[in-house]
């Protein structure tokens, strides 16, 4: 307990130095089974007494893209914006965690003022027992199988199949 209260004092300290405060720093959703490509908003609001720059935002991962909904990099005292994210979720399924660092002026070029993360849940359609078959070099060539189950209710038609 001790160390979750200092780890959290810490973090809000970091976050209020930034300037920009975020009423959430990590956001979670569950994909819809069909979608390729999910959006989340991470409002923010300098509170503090002058203004603050953001200097760069790296997601990290091409998987993820991220910019400032407005454009705008410099917000006085009062003002709110949004840093508005994207993940392409095609080649992932299961639960996929994906930093955003967000570097504000004085900031060094390693270590960002602030982390935002997106938790997605993207469900597996099809679920493969044995995703990989191996035939060892000399053995008889001998049938093997891979398990597919198709999850939930709706249908899935299997297009094509590559070797």
């Amino acid at each position: 307990m001790r160390m979750t209260l200092l780890l959290w004092t810490s973090l809000a300290t970091i976050l209020s130095a930034a300037g920009l405060t975020f009423p959430e720093t990590v956001k979670e959703i569950r994909a819809p089974a069909d979608a390729t490509f999910i959006t989340m908003d991470f409002p923010f609001t300098n509170k503090s007494d002058k203004a603050a720059e953001i200097k760069r935002y790296d997601a990290g991962c091409s998987c993820v893209s991220a910019g400032v909904e407005s454009g705008k990099l410099i917000y006085q005292p009062g003002e709110s914006g949004v840093i508005r994210t994207q993940f392409d979720m095609s080649e992932f399924s299961g639960d996929v965690e994906k930093p955003v660092y967000v570097f504000l002026d004085g900031d060094t070029d390693k270590v960002p003022s602030i982390v935002l993360t997106l938790k997605v849940h993207i469900p597996e359609v099809v679920k493969i027992a044995t995703k990989t078959l191996k035939w060892d070099v000399g053995a008889p060539p001998t049938p093997q199988t891979i398990q597919m189950t198709v999850e939930g209710d709706d249908k899935v038609n299997i297009v094509s199949v590559t070797s």
